[in-house]
């Protein structure tokens, strides 16, 4: 064991928490828990003090000074009437009969055994989330494929709309192109999650794997620039309409995946939609009151609707074009986190 974990057996051990070994010596518990995580070390002083406070010796926290510790305590049983029963098989402390142990399958002291039953229950939780991790990176949810769905049709609406009406304000319509589709799919993505969030849902960790994140958007990016080709030829080839295709294809590819990887992007999108209580009136029951709270009430409904869409467009598109700032910051973070995982 490292000097930290020694004192943070040795606390554990004699029922004291770390902010009472720092009142005893003298220091704050923030102190205390740097030694047991190992990013700090106290001095001599404070050292030879806890030696005292747990009565081991000093060369306890030297490197093997816990064996040494159990073999003199082993050493001093065999001239001893106190009976011992034997030696922790985790720490190596000598253990009396009257104290709290585990003797099956191996003999572990309570801390050692508090402390294993801990680790094991980090552990069941860790492989659990990794399952459902697992789970939701192999197969296409109906979440996912709902989501598509309505992307896919927006995409279509469009495409039949310029065949039949080949519409003269072609700026309108390649904007439509590069966010509506987008957007659709986004929005109906980040509803399912809010139901979700509503039922108590556990749908496990937020986001897709990074690969499967990657692919989905590449095929969304590739049916972007598919129907856009086909608005290009129908509308005589008007270059302009290849700079939206391109721009879309970008934003299409960064956007998506990283929304699927429930990122900060994901997070800009779901924030818009500001709405305002409407206020209480106090008013008397005349014709003139009651026409008045009527049309107040209908313009400050009306002002809600207004900057509630105002303000979900506006984030939407930070969070497309916000996309491609942060795109590749986003993959390296992310492959990192499923490398650690």
């Amino acid at each position: 064991m490292t000097y930290g974990e020694k004192i943070s057996h040795l606390r554990k051990s004699n029922g004291m928490t770390q902010e009472d070994l720092g009142k005893i010596l003298n220091v704050t518990y923030q102190a205390v828990s740097k030694w047991e995580r190992g990013e700090s070390l106290p001095d001599f002083t404070t050292m030879s003090q806890i030696a005292k406070v747990f009565k081991v010796p000093l060369s306890y926290f030297e490197e093997n000074g816990e064996k040494a510790q159990a073999e003199q305590a082993q050493s001093e049983a065999v001239n001893s009437s106190v009976s011992y029963i034997g030696t922790c098989t985790v720490c190596g402390i000598m253990l009396k009969e009257d104290d709290e142990h585990i003797a099956s399958p191996k003999l572990i002291c309570k801390s050692c055994n508090e402390r294993l039953a801990k680790d094991a229950e980090l552990k069941m939780e860790y492989i659990a989330e990794q399952n459902r991790k697992e789970q939701r990176g192999r197969g296409i949810d109906a979440q996912l494929i709902v989501s598509l769905i309505f992307a896919l049709a927006g995409y279509v609406a469009l495409t039949v709309f310029t065949f039949l009406s080949k519409p003269d304000d072609q700026f309108l319509l390649g904007a439509l192109m590069l966010i509506g589709p987008i957007a659709l799919f986004a929005l109906v993505h980040a509803v399912f999650d809010l139901i979700n969030e509503l039922r108590d849902k556990d749908d496990g960790p937020d986001g897709y794997t990074r690969n499967l994140s990657l692919i989905i958007a590449a095929v969304f990016t590739l049916v972007n620039i598919a129907l856009f080709l086909i608005i290009y030829f129908t509308l005589n080839d008007n270059f302009y309409f290849i700079i939206i295709m391109c721009i879309g294809a970008v934003v299409s590819f960064t956007f998506v995946s990283q929304f699927l990887w429930g990122n900060v992007v994901k997070d800009i999108f779901t924030c818009g939609g500001f709405t305002f209580k409407l206020p209480g009136f106090i008013f008397s029951l005349t014709p003139d009151s009651i026409i008045w709270m009527i049309v107040t009430k209908l313009f400050l409904g009306l002002l809600s609707i207004i900057v509630f869409i105002v303000t979900t467009v506006f984030f939407a598109v930070v969070a497309m074009f916000g996309s491609v700032i942060t795109f590749i910051p986003s993959v390296i973070i992310k492959t990192v986190k499923d490398k650690n995982a």
